[in-house]
């Protein structure tokens, strides 16, 4: 390896250096000013460099504590903005933030939960431990718990850039009970961005999206891609099936052109999943579509994702606010036709 290859050796050592005293912990403000940081960000962002760089990073960083791991993630994440690639070191990041979730599981529970007596004593142990932290551990502690929140803006960065990480990130199932418990029953040491990982955990990815309407035996098939929560996918869709409402056999009015997403929506069908129908018959009526679910847990037949838009005054009832918010600003949530179902394909998906 050359020498242009290399991270600074200034910077290898400084990131190898131990946090023995809270003296020794670093802000991100005053890593981004070292000079080692600043010539390499300057000689390397938008160059073939930078995907280097990350892989030497992703190889380092397991050798570093919880303050420095966060540091170098946050110097990888600003190399992905430049246009580097997110695969390299998102493994590496996202092992990093589990290492530190791990650490600090111990300490989290939740104080005001009620009528519970499980989760209480639970959060009266998780007290007991920090009030019986020792000096080193609770150092340990403090430079873990800012370190989450910093990690998650890498990964939110690499997360949004790629379909690849969204499936690694979604395989590692014990890592993210453990987001989502920390996120929503943990008041003893709440985080401030550890949300962000929750919610791209709901995303939903599907390039082929079934849309039935029985009440005009037509259809169509979707690209999904992003798509917060089923609220948010009605809210794409309901524009989408105007837009082809001619072909489609319905009589709505064609949404107004480049409108953006509403924040405040009302469901315009009711919207149901596969096993609302059997033999082209309704036979379940409460098999609703539950808005705040992700998409991809909808029931599947034929392989396929698929959405069940019965034309009914009944639709009309369900209405939903602050679910199309973008989560990243490289999170963008789309639905695209791919093309229109076959009158033999409507009747195998309501079958």
């Amino acid at each position: 390896m050359t020498l242009a290859t290399r991270l600074p050796e200034s910077l290898v050592e400084f990131l190898r250096q131990p946090v023995s005293a809270p003296e020794d912990r670093v802000e991100a403000q005053d890593f981004v000013r070292r000079t080692d940081v600043r010539e390499l960000y300057r000689e390397t962002l938008g160059t073939p460099r930078a995907d280097e760089m990350l892989a030497l990073c992703a190889a380092l960083l397991p050798e570093l504590s919880p303050n420095r791991a966060s540091l170098l993630a946050l110097f990888c994440g600003s190399w992905v903005e430049g246009g580097a690639n997110p695969c390299i070191a998102f493994a590496a990041v996202l092992e990093a933030l589990a290492r530190a979730l791990a650490t600090l599981r111990p300490y989290c529970a939740d104080e005001d939960v009620e009528d519970d007596e499980e989760a209480q004593a639970a959060a009266r142990q998780a007290r007991e431990r920090l009030d019986s932290l020792t000096p080193a551990q609770s150092l340990l502690i403090d430079s873990a718990h800012p370190a989450v929140d910093l990690l998650v803006l890498p990964l939110m960065t690499m997360l949004m850039r790629s379909r690849e990480n969204h499936r690694d990130f979604l395989a590692n199932g014990e890592l993210l009970r453990d987001i989502d418990a920390m996120v929503k029953s943990n008041t003893t040491l709440p985080f401030e961005n550890l949300h962000f990982l929750d919610h791209a955990a709901a995303l939903t990815y599907e390039d082929e999206l079934v849309v039935v309407l029985p009440a005009t035996r037509s259809g169509l098939v979707v690209s999904a891609q992003g798509i917060n929560c089923n609220f948010h996918a009605f809210s794409l869709l309901q524009p989408l099936l105007a837009v082809h409402g001619e072909q489609l056999g319905l009589r709505v009015a064609a949404p107004v052109a480049g409108q953006e997403v509403p924040r405040e929506d009302s469901a315009q069908y009711l919207w149901l999943q596969a096993f609302a129908f059997e033999k082209g018959e309704l036979v379940n009526s409460l098999a609703w579509a539950w808005g705040e679910a992700p998409l991809r847990s909808n029931s599947r037949k034929h392989g396929h994702c698929v959405l069940i838009a019965l034309d009914t005054a009944e639709g009309v009832s369900r209405t939903w606010s602050g679910f199309a918010d973008r989560l990243h600003d490289a999170h963008q949530p789309s639905v695209e036709l791919v093309r229109f179902l076959s009158e033999e394909e409507v009747a195998a998906y309501l079958e």
